[in-house]
């Protein structure tokens, strides 16, 4: 009897709970509020899209040797310019521009306006300076890897003789190539003090090569 008396003891008797050893506590570090978390989240975010951003740009900001000002009316031109396109797809070394686009803006093209560049075709250096004529090709054409084709355009004995053909074509391109012929025939190519700025093809070529 004793014995059952004893064990219905300790079956009955349930152990203390201390709630205290039921509470966990989060280090000091770890406990911020809602609002808190919101706004370091937030924060994150902007900061990873302000990255993408910028590894994007270094993409789409083009960085041109060279940017060619074209009269985008001049079937002539168009298929010069569509081969140098396709030429520097890879390297993107040159920039476009024609100057027959409705958003066309000179204070964008070192001040090169409309009627101007219809004169001759015009270049713009990153650093603003502006060539002129043949030059314009040898750039162009040393910037996609075929400088030698007009190289010897630039010969001294040569110079001359391939400016002059040029200067013709540039005066009468218009009637020679079956457009219009409006006040642009009477515009007539007159020497510029970009003209004196031509830098040296030898530079170009030579790293193109």
């Amino acid at each position: 009897m004793a014995s059952f008396v004893i064990a219905g003891f300790f079956l009955n008797r349930r152990p203390a709970i201390h709630t205290s050893t039921f509470v966990t506590r989060r280090p000091p570090s770890l406990i911020r509020t809602g609002s808190q978390a919101a706004t370091r989240r937030r924060f994150t975010l902007r900061a990873e899209s302000d990255d993408r951003k910028s590894h994007l740009q270094q993409f789409e900001t083009p960085k041109w040797d060279v940017k060619v000002l074209y009269d985008g009316d001049c079937p002539v031109c168009l298929k010069e310019i569509r081969f140098l396109r396709w030429m520097d797809e890879k390297n993107r070394r040159i920039g476009f521009q024609d100057i027959t686009s409705p958003l066309y803006n000179p204070e964008e093209n070192s001040g090169i306006d409309y009627t101007t560049a219809m004169r001759e075709i015009h270049a713009v250096l990153p650093d603003g300076r502006v060539i002129t004529g043949m030059e314009v090709f040898r750039m162009l054409y040393a910037a996609i890897g075929l400088g030698w084709i007009y190289a010897p355009t630039g010969w001294p004995i040569l110079r001359p003789l391939f400016d002059k053909l040029y200067e013709f074509f540039a005066k009468n391109r218009l009637t020679l190539t079956g457009r219009r012929c409006d006040e642009a025939c009477e515009l007539r190519s007159t020497p510029t003090e970009a003209q004196e700025t031509q830098i040296p093809t030898a530079k170009m070529t030579g790293r193109s090569s």
